[in-house]
């Protein structure tokens, strides 16, 4: 990756683990809707969200606070687990609930203020299989996709947000739910 270093593991969770991450975020988390002012008007953000964090912070990004709760004990594993495997720590956590192919994120970049200038993101994915796609800022002919996977965990080194971009596209195919929960340490 140029500009940029992550890894990714497919396998990261054994499938009935990431079965029943899954099946504990759908059934236990209180999933906000958000929506944002673009050219004068008000527009859902297509997907729902929740933010945790083991400190009062909270977290702004495309015009929109998210307010921090506490992350629920399954959640608080994950990270655990996460930080044993990749000797990485991390306070907050942004979880997206994706309900079909119809929910997605644009392009962007994980780079806010409170992220402070040394990013690292844990994305762990549970649930339907997505393509995230990914373009540098700068060298327009670098571009890759990735197929997310079931039980997956894509890591995000510095400088990767400083230089890359990435979205999840809409996929009128998919019809399962997919959960990222991506992991971050808020710097306040």
């Amino acid at each position: 990756m140029l500009d940029g270093r992550a890894t990714y593991d497919s396998t990261f969770l054994l499938t009935e683990c990431a079965d029943q991450v899954l099946k504990q975020a759908l059934e236990s988390i209180a999933w906000e809707t958000r929506s944002i002012q673009l050219y004068g008007r008000t527009i859902a953000i297509p997907r729902l969200s929740a933010w945790f964090s083991e400190s009062d912070s909270s977290y702004t990004y495309s015009g929109t606070t998210h307010v921090a709760k506490p992350m629920p004990t399954f959640v608080c594993d994950l990270k655990n687990l996460i930080e044993l495997a990749t000797n990485c720590s991390f306070n907050s956590v942004l979880v997206n609930l994706y309900r079909d192919g119809s929910d997605s994120v644009s392009w962007h970049a994980d780079n806010e203020f409170e992220l402070g200038p040394n990013i690292t993101i844990a994305s762990l994915s549970v649930g339907a299989v997505r393509d995230l796609r990914f373009k540098h800022r700068q060298v327009k002919e670098e571009q890759f996709s990735l197929q997310v996977e079931h039980g997956s965990l894509l890591m995000m080194y510095p400088p990767t947000q400083e230089n890359w971009l990435h979205e999840l596209p809409k996929r009128r195919q998919v019809t399962q739910p997919r959960v990222n929960y991506s992991f971050r340490k808020i710097l306040r």
